[in-house]
């Protein structure tokens, strides 16, 4: 990523750890930060900002670094930020969130209690609203998520 041995030693190691688990294996952990960085308009020392950021808060995720790697790179630079909201928005929803969720019928967790994948969640939200007008889509949407993450929601509805 055209950072400074000591530099990246040091994202490698914190990332891991805010990740713990999860993170798997060094070399394919750097391998997964060096595809995405390579498939999106993200540096290397974004995806590790946007990791550090995001922290335990992914280790919810059902697809692990593969699936965080993914938003992170489709969200570029404000993606751990906005990351982090989204998935807090969706496990552990406000009041007017979760009443929105319930009604319909979008399902965040699986049987289990582990959140689902975050691709199959906003495939399922793409195909509710699209039987919606846009203004129906986007008060809906304005329910769930904070409003300042609505582009990084938008971005990642699009990308699934």
């Amino acid at each position: 990523g055209g950072m400074e041995l000591g530099e990246a030693s040091d994202m490698v190691t914190d990332s891991m750890s805010a990740l713990g688990d999860k993170a798997g294996t060094v070399e394919s952990f750097v391998d997964k930060l060096a595809k995405t960085s390579q498939k999106s308009n993200t540096s290397v020392a974004q995806l590790g900002q946007g990791i550090l950021t995001v922290g335990g808060t992914a280790k919810v995720l059902a697809g692990g670094v593969d699936e965080m790697s993914a938003a992170l790179g489709v969200l570029a630079a404000e993606g751990g930020t906005a990351l982090r909201n989204i998935i807090l928005s969706l496990t552990a929803p406000t009041d007017t969130a979760a009443s929105a969720m319930k009604s319909l019928g979008l399902k965040v967790l699986d049987v289990n209690g582990n959140m689902r994948p975050l691709n199959d969640i906003f495939n399922d939200l793409n195909s509710i609203l699209s039987t919606m007008t846009q203004g129906e889509q986007t008060q809906v949407l304005n329910k769930i998520f904070n409003k300042t993450d609505l582009k990084s929601v938008s971005a990642l509805m699009a990308s699934t």
